[in-house]
């Protein structure tokens, strides 16, 4: 697997390798989450302008390798990533404790606040990840995703808001 974004260039941080893009027919093909967010942003516009300020026709989200449409939303992708790299800021897994808010620096604290996923949709999303990729699972990748949930769980217990939409769907 590549450690390199093919587009920006950057270092893949491991959240990026773990949750890679999520085509069922390329394999180790991958971008960084900024290019990933970006891509997403220019498939919103009906026309894209390009370098030398022509308008350009609109980007689809589809695989850039092979074309094909991706079984599951890149947003999806991105909350895990994030959620992953929250994880892997507050919880210390050589202790096995969260850092108290005093103890992070502003930077983390920032991150931590705006961080928008809720426990569920956190879960519904790594649920749907595991599903795309079941036969392409590796052991390494298997034990990470593992440990990831283990992390981010914590971060992010179940709310009570949680099990009311639970009880919603039950009585509707």
């Amino acid at each position: 697997m590549t450690s390199d974004c093919p587009i920006c260039m950057e270092t893949l941080t491991v959240g990026e390798h773990l949750y890679c893009l999520p085509c069922t027919t390329c394999d180790s093909y991958n971008f960084c989450t900024t290019c990933v967010d970006e891509f997403i942003r220019s498939s919103k516009d009906d026309y894209q302008e390009a370098s030398d300020g022509s308008q350009q026709v609109k980007v689809h989200i589809a695989c850039p390798q092979c074309r094909s449409k991706y079984p599951m939303d890149l947003q999806d992708i991105l909350l895990l990533r994030r959620a992953h790299a929250l994880a892997s800021i507050v919880y210390n897994s050589e202790t096995g404790t969260m850092l108290d808010d005093s103890e992070m620096s502003a930077s983390q604290l920032v991150q931590k606040r705006d961080f928008g996923g809720s426990h569920k949709t956190v879960e519904l999303a790594h649920a749907t990840f595991c599903k795309v990729f079941e036969n392409k699972m590796d052991a390494e990748r298997d034990l990470g995703l593992v440990k990831a949930k283990l992390e981010w769980g914590r971060l992010l217990p179940p709310s009570d808001d949680d099990d009311d939409d639970d009880d919603d769907n039950l009585d509707g």
